[in-house]
């Protein structure tokens, strides 16, 4: 996916007949998928304006220009919805976007590959950052303290601060 766009929520199932969606969000405040103006699913080329945004007892629902049917609705169901970073509000000093770390190479700042990052969970109190290495079983840290130091958009790499990561990452011997 561009690293200009970030996921922002999956459509779950069609709400109503006139190709609403009801959909999960995934940003920190759920309420700031109401002022995103244009989604993409993962399944089309282009954009779709929103022309409406609301919340309902255990989700969000979204009604997207050009979608008007329970079965355009139904093209959609499960897919990812993508927004602009740009339309997504700021992040605060030090945070990171998972979706920019996703299936990118840990790399430490001299260079030595530690792996491929494969997923990321919260469990509450931190992101914990799931690594597919050569050399570790398991491995996992918990992306606390300054460990991620930069991504390179260019070489597709996560670039971790070494003595950082090795105080907190986890593996099975």
């Amino acid at each position: 996916m561009e690293s200009d766009l970030i996921c922002v929520g999956i459509c779950r199932r069609p709400q109503g007949i006139k190709g609403e969606v009801r959909i999960t969000v995934l940003l920190d405040n759920v309420k700031d998928i109401c002022k995103i103006t244009e989604l993409k699913p993962e399944n089309k080329f282009n954009f779709y304006k929103v022309t409406r945004a609301y919340q309902l007892s255990d989700c969000y629902g979204i009604k997207l220009e050009g979608i008007d049917t329970v079965n355009d609705a139904n093209l959609i169901k499960g897919k990812k919805l993508y927004a602009k970073k740009t339309e997504v509000d700021g992040l605060k000093t030090n945070e990171l976007y998972i979706e920019d770390l996703m299936d990118k190479t840990a790399v430490f700042e001299s260079g030595e590959v530690v792996g491929r990052i494969e997923d990321v969970e919260n469990y509450g109190s931190a992101d914990i950052v799931f690594i597919d290495s050569k050399t570790m079983k398991n491995l996992s840290f918990a992306n606390v303290g300054g460990i991620i130091k930069s991504i390179d958009y260019e070489n597709q790499k996560v670039i971790l601060d070494e003595t950082e990561f090795k105080k907190v990452c986890v593996f099975d011997d």
